[in-house]
């Protein structure tokens, strides 16, 4: 071999491999510390709005698993200065999502999962009594013979999700073939359909309920929905 071929062959060797655009760890050219990744901007009581928001945006990015705990270090080829840079690349991105007056009270973080635990903790409130009222407002959502179905339901699922913002999917890590969240995830899926289809106007749709009702497997909330407006 020459010796170009050898120096060649070397620099090869040599060279580090890439971060691949599908990795969580990759950084590219659109990414900047002063980007807004989300408009929704955390002013203290608005905390579960913002916390979807940001998730959302960081999915999308691939990112979200440095702030839930999924990934806790660099894997190769990120390099540990490739790390430091994706922690100060969403600090940025998350404190610039942050009220001023909020700001202020907030130290200054180098790590982005200590920082989003100190604001869930600071913010996420639990509120017992509206929980209770979502509850009593979905129990008494009917339908009226003046109002469609579909802003019916609109205004049932809008209950929901609030109300599942407080009371998420309960999640067992006891092994890996627990099965308590999907059981929990189907068992609230059924209890959905089951107060969407009752509280539908009886004069118009008593007997397609009936119908629905009467199907084994059940069908998803999606596809009562669809079948009840056909019939609308």
């Amino acid at each position: 071999m020459t010796k170009s071929g050898e120096e060649s062959s070397e620099g090869s060797k040599s060279s580090p491999p890439k971060i691949e655009s599908n990795s969580p760890f990759f950084l590219g050219p659109q990414d900047r510390l002063g980007d807004f990744i989300t408009p929704t901007r955390l002013h203290g009581d608005n905390y579960d709005d913002w916390a979807g928001d940001i998730q959302t945006a960081l999915e999308a990015r691939r990112k979200f698993g440095f702030l839930d705990g999924t990934i806790t270090g660099p894997v190769p080829p990120c390099t540990t200065s490739d790390w430091l840079t994706i922690n100060a690349m969403l600090v940025s991105w998350i404190m610039n999502t942050i009220e001023p007056e909020v700001k202020c009270y907030l130290s200054k973080y180098r790590d982005e999962n200590k920082l989003w635990d100190t604001l869930k903790s600071r913010y996420a409130i639990v509120n017992g009594p509206r929980i209770q009222q979502l509850k009593a407002s979905i129990a008494k959502c009917e339908q009226s013979r003046t109002v469609p179905v579909a802003e019916y339901f609109g205004k049932l699922t809008a209950l929901w999700e609030e109300l599942y913002k407080h009371e998420p999917i309960i999640n067992c890590e006891c092994c890996t073939e627990c099965t308590a969240g999907a059981r929990h995830e189907t068992r609230r899926d059924t209890y959905m359909l089951n107060k969407f289809l009752m509280g539908l106007c009886s004069e118009y749709f008593s007997t397609l309920r009936t119908s629905i009702l009467s199907q084994d497997p059940l069908p998803s909330l999606d596809k009562a929905f669809q079948l009840v407006v056909q019939d609308e």
